[in-house]
């Protein structure tokens, strides 16, 4: 068997369109009805990986081992935040998405004010980020 066609390395580097839904609906732009989403990278992208790498090494250059072997400084907050960074990191997109009806431009820090906002928007994307099967090259 050819393993090619489950590249997903390199499907997850070329990216795939996260649809987004609300309330189990697809939802679609009202005057376009074009449909709203994100698009992204997936987890086994090198951009991923490397962000990935990059927020764990400072993570072990901040954390301090206590009495008893407890980690200190690193808080519960810091981590969730980093895991938002994380998967805004790999949005190279955005289609037909607004907020308080202005067009939202695409850039790192929107998206982040996006997740913040919305944090359905960042679930979806995170849960469609680590699921390969959005990321595959032909694979029947």
């Amino acid at each position: 068997m050819d393993l090619s066609k489950f590249d997903t390395v390199k499907a997850a580097t070329q990216g795939a369109f996260l649809h987004l839904e609300f309330d189990g609906k697809l939802l679609y732009d009202e005057k376009t009805h074009e449909p709203v989403g994100l698009f992204c990278l997936g987890s086994d992208s090198q951009a991923y990986q490397n962000s990935k790498h990059k927020q764990q090494d400072s993570r072990i250059g901040r954390a301090r081992i206590g009495r008893g072997g407890r980690m200190k400084n690193i808080k519960a907050e810091e981590t969730d935040y980093e895991a938002l960074q994380l998967v805004a990191g790999v949005v190279t997109g955005l289609r037909c998405i607004e907020s308080s009806g202005v067009p939202l431009e695409f850039s790192y820090d929107n998206v982040v004010a996006l997740f913040e906002r919305f944090p359905w928007i960042l679930e979806q994307a995170d849960e469609f980020i680590h699921d390969r099967s959005n990321f595959r090259i032909g694979a029947d």
